[in-house]
């Protein structure tokens, strides 16, 4: 099937031509007259009698039929053939053959492409799924998915399709391009009646709807409305589908934008309509690595999700078939393979080579033998034949873009230009339809525009960037991207400064429409633009801080830093403490975990040299970001006091902005310590102050923390009824935020708990759905360390003892010091009694001095008494056990509740032994075995019992045996293996 990106004429077209031809001769209309009555231009009227313009809008046909006076039957038969027609923005009109202008030419070839389609369209289970056609420009992908639209169309199926714009930044346009049609009416309020109150999310995708929809507030943080306006947009898509088919056609994917892609990949895992048909098509040589489309062509083609198709040149029988329908006279063999070898089978350079044959009203054998070698020279040669006004026009055009309004060619054209209009159109160049004017090709713009120079091309951009805030002053959002866009490329001949401005503003609205990569591109281009002195220099530290909260929410910690540090540098040149302030308070805000990267500790401590000593709502910012970045850092730094001196502050300075800020991060920095009132204190006052944040979202991202505070002090305490109410009211708070981070969080603490009590297939289910959920840093951390965990409670020590090792060798933090005392335990565990000796000699360097009381501590105390324990080392027990005796009475819960160690009083237990005080010792693991019951974690009650039968067995005491067999029973029934051998040993004579 083919040819060039041209939509085909196929019966239904031809019969819509003859139609309006004969019932025009019918009511004897001239065409003028017919026109007028139509309110059309005489040229779309006779273009659609020519069959030149075979994409006809529904209005326009709508329009002829009652100018010509049809009704009943007559009018039903014209709409009909009228439909066949398609939709207008699918694809171009094919250009002229030699010899004059064409009859659009017949589809031919293409036979793979078609089955391809069949195999998954027709003879495919009902489903979602995706079909990429891949190909060089101009090779026909533009009418191969016209074709195939059609042909679903004539299925039945509702067919939405757009093309993506590789000139203007605008995510979701080519869906919204693609949906609209099909949004008018009584489908678009049945749509916003299905959506309810995310039916405002549709208006940060479109602007246009703001007038219907009223937009959604921020009451949702970006990571929430981001899921919701995924939801929303395939809610639509699943309502105007109304239980048919459903396919979405996109062309020119390798110009998408990634948040399009999301939506994309949304609707095709289980979130569009029951039976989805993705075709999209692109230009293979320009999706490299690193490209949008590229990750989710690899991620779907895995998942057995979608087929990519190649598209080569047509052979040389599809070519002479192609020659003969647009010429009217057949090829020799010699001439299709002549032109076969001379444009590669190309449809569009088969089309120019036709031209250029007609134009100089040459033979084809005459025009291939004075065709270049690369059949592509042949535009250049074709526009140098146009007149000066006429290759004006198509100066113009190429730099406005692939289609764009008349009435805006008509501001920017002066009156010679316009005149050449007409002949840009008669050669075939641009095709015009009512109010619109496109490119015949994209590869003819392209070489329009390289041969346009800089100075010339900039000042172009201006032109058309004014124009356009000229004629959308009363629209101008709906029009903001494609006016920062010439404005931008035409800076250099107009106002940097003002076109910065308009960047700056299409970066907060892609920011508010979730479009992450393109808000962090808008605000880039915008400081590149932006004069680095005067008043300018405030708005750069704006984009800077702009640029940091975008890259937070891609998960990209790196860029983050770099562009508060950007910030940063901008008030030492400003020589401003107070913005030197916020741009460090920037990087603690938008940094994940509390990592501490290059540069931001001195920034910290510069910040605060420079504001001075004195009280102030920013100092106490200042503060809370230092104690939180330090303890996120796990340096074994006491940071409390700072985050309280940042309290105190905030308090003074009765400012709730700093108040709230401050008690996130002492909450932070008071977390794995054995104070279970501070804690709860801190947890419960910043709940309370969350709620007076005037930021809706800062709000609940504070209420958030708020819960994930309390959880563990809860479990820390034994009352499983009170977490379980904390952890349903986060997943509440979380359903409604849509913030998936927090809802693989909460998967970890399912997976934690399901572990505690024996249920390691779920717990690894839920710790896996967790990193599916999220792949940051630290989730993919959690899981990590919840996988080791799970495998040593399985006696399975010797499957993660490699991966435990390589985690925490060289670790200098109190992360890596606790899970080293994890490892030496596995290895003393299965036997490695020297190696885990080692580790414990490094681990007790100093007295123990890294063992610090920060988050990491109740795991560090669980692995390293376990550790103690099995190699008997009184030193190492003595000067542990001070360290331990404050948690007595505690569950140990380590960091973010990812895992859940053990009763305390079993470590504490497991130290006496060592230095032989058994009464006491037994009467701890009693405590322990007891609580953990209590709170139904039987695996770690297992655990317990076993190293109380242990110390009951070593003392001669008759309860030994007895607890060790019960203890044996119920590890073999929780599959905790070697558990289950050890406490079976102490039964054994001797």
């Amino acid at each position: 099937m083919w040819g060039g990106d041209g939509t085909p004429a196929r019966a239904s077209e031809s019969g819509f031509a003859d139609a309006l031809r004969r019932h025009r001769a019918e009511a004897r209309l001239t065409q003028e007259e017919l026109a007028e009555h139509a309110g059309l231009s005489v040229r779309t009227v006779s273009d659609l009698e020519r069959a030149i313009h075979v994409t006809a809008r529904r209005a326009t046909v709508d329009r002829l039929a009652s100018a010509l006076g049809l009704t009943g039957p007559s009018r039903a038969a014209f709409r009909a053939l009228g439909r066949g027609i398609g939709p207008p923005d699918v694809a171009p009109d094919a250009g002229p053959p030699a010899g004059g202008r064409a009859t659009a030419a017949r589809f031919v070839g293409r036979s793979d492409a078609h089955e391809a389609f069949a195999d998954v369209w027709r003879h495919g289970e009902p489903g979602r799924r995706a079909l990429l056609f891949a190909g060089e420009a101009g090779i026909g992908k533009s009418r191969l998915l016209a074709e195939l639209c059609r042909d679903a169309s004539a299925d039945g199926a509702l067919v939405a399709s757009g093309r993506c714009d590789s000139s203007v930044r605008a995510p979701y346009r080519v869906l919204i391009d693609a949906l609209r049609p099909h949004l008018l009416g009584t489908a678009l309020r049945s749509a916003l009646g299905e959506l309810g109150p995310s039916a405002g999310l549709l208006a940060l995708a479109a602007p246009e709807l703001a007038e219907l929809i009223e937009p959604v507030g921020d009451d949702l943080e970006p990571d929430a409305r981001r899921v919701a306006l995924l939801e929303a947009m395939a809610k639509v898509v699943t309502v105007i589908g109304a239980g048919r088919p459903v396919l979405l056609a996109l062309d020119d994917l390798h110009v998408v934008d990634s948040t399009t892609l999301d939506v994309v990949d949304h609707l095709l895992r289980g979130n569009g309509p029951e039976s989805l048909l993705v075709v999209g098509t692109y230009r293979d040589g320009e999706v490299a690595d690193g490209h949008p489309l590229s990750a989710l062509r690899a991620t779907l083609v895995q998942d057995r999700l979608c087929d990519v198709v190649p598209l080569d040149g047509l052979d040389v029988h599809a070519l002479a078939e192609l020659v003969a329908d647009c010429t009217g006279v057949a090829p020799t063999e010699d001439e299709a393979r002549s032109l076969a070898r001379h444009t590669g089978g190309n449809p569009f350079f088969v089309e120019e080579v036709l031209h250029e044959a007609g134009e100089r009203g040459a033979d084809l054998p005459t025009a291939l033998d004075a065709m270049p070698d690369r059949v592509r020279n042949v535009v250049r040669m074709r526009l140098a034949r146009l007149a000066p006004p006429g290759r004006d026009a198509i100066t113009i055009a190429a730099v406005i873009g692939t289609e764009f309004d008349a009435a805006l060619f008509e501001t920017v054209a002066d009156l010679p230009t316009l005149a050449g209009l007409d002949e840009a159109v008669e050669t075939g160049f641009l095709l015009v339809e009512e109010d619109r004017v496109r490119f015949r090709h994209e590869l003819t713009r392209t070489a329009v525009l390289r041969d346009i120079g800089r100075a010339a091309r900039a000042e172009l951009h201006w032109r058309i960037g004014e124009s356009l805030e000229q004629l959308h002053s009363a629209d101008r959002e709906a029009h903001l991207e494609e006016i920062a866009h010439h404005l931008s490329r035409g800076a250099a001949a107009g106002d940097p400064a003002r076109a910065a401005a308009v960047l700056q503003q299409v970066g907060v609205r892609q920011f508010r429409a979730l479009a992450f990569d393109e808000a962090v591109a808008s605000y880039s281009e915008a400081l590149k633009l932006m004069p680095a002195r005067g008043e300018s220099a405030r708005r750069r530290f704006e984009l800077f801080d702009g640029i940091a909260e975008a890259h937070f929410w891609r998960d990209d910690p790196e860029a983050m830093r770099a562009a508060a540090l950007g910030a940063a540098q901008l008030a030492r040149d400003l020589g401003d403490p107070e913005e030197l302030a916020r741009s460090a308070i920037i990087v603690g805000r938008w940094n994940r975990g509390g990592e501490v990267g290059a540069g931001v500790a001195e920034l910290l401590d510069e910040a605060e040299a420079a504001l001075g000593p004195a009280d102030s709502p920013l100092r106490s910012q200042l503060l809370a970001m230092r104690a939180y970045a330090l303890q996120g850092a796990a340096r074994g730094f006491d940071t409390r006091p700072i985050a309280a001196h940042a309290v105190d502050m905030a308090r003074r300075c009765d400012d709730t902005d700093a108040l709230v800020l401050a008690l996130t991060a002492a909450t932070y920095t008071e977390d794995g310590t054995p104070d279970l009132t501070t804690r709860r204190r801190l947890a419960d006052e910043l709940g309370a102050v969350a709620t007076k944040v005037t930021r809706p979202d800062y709000a609940l991202q504070y209420k958030r923390f708020a819960l994930r505070a309390r959880a563990p002090i809860q479990l820390a305490a034994g009352d499983r009824r009170g977490y379980e109410a904390t952890r349903d009211e986060l997943e509440d708070l979380t359903a409604h935020m849509r913030a998936r981070f927090v809802i693989s969080q909460i998967c970890n603490w399912d997976a934690s708990i399901a572990a505690a009590e024996g249920r390691f297939a779920d717990a690894e289910e839920r710790s896996a759905e967790a990193l599916r959920l999220s792949e940051r840093p630290d989730a993919q951390r959690a899981h990590l360390i919840q996988s080791c965990a799970f495998a040593v409670d399985q006696g399975r020590e010797e499957a993660v003892l490699d991966a435990v090792a390589a985690f925490t060798a060289g670790n200098p933090t109190t992360t890596g010091y606790a899970y080293r005392a994890g490892y030496g335990t596995a290895l003393a565990a299965v036997g490695r009694t020297q190696d885990a000796r080692a580790v414990l000699d490094e681990l007790g360097g100093r007295r123990f001095a890294r063992l610090v009381v920060d988050h990491q501590a109740p795991t560090a105390l669980r692995w390293v008494c376990e550790l103690i324990a099995h190699l008997r080392d009184e030193d190492a027990a003595r000067a542990v056990l001070p360290v331990l005796e404050p948690y007595g009475g505690q569950i140990l819960v380590g960091f973010a509740l990812s895992t859940i160690e053990a009763a305390a009083d079993r470590s504490i237990g497991q130290l006496l032994a060592v230095l032989g005080a058994h009464q006491e010792a037994d009467r701890r693991f009693a405590c322990a075995s007891r609580l953990e019951a209590g709170i139904g974690f039987a695996a770690l009650q297992a655990r317990t019992d076993r190293w109380w039968s242990d110390l009951l067995v070593r003392v001669g005491d008759d309860r030994g045996p007895d607890l060790a067999r019960a203890t044996a029973a119920r590890a073999a029934e929780l599959g905790m293996a070697r558990l289950a051998t050890e406490a079976a040993a102490l039964t054994s004579p001797g």
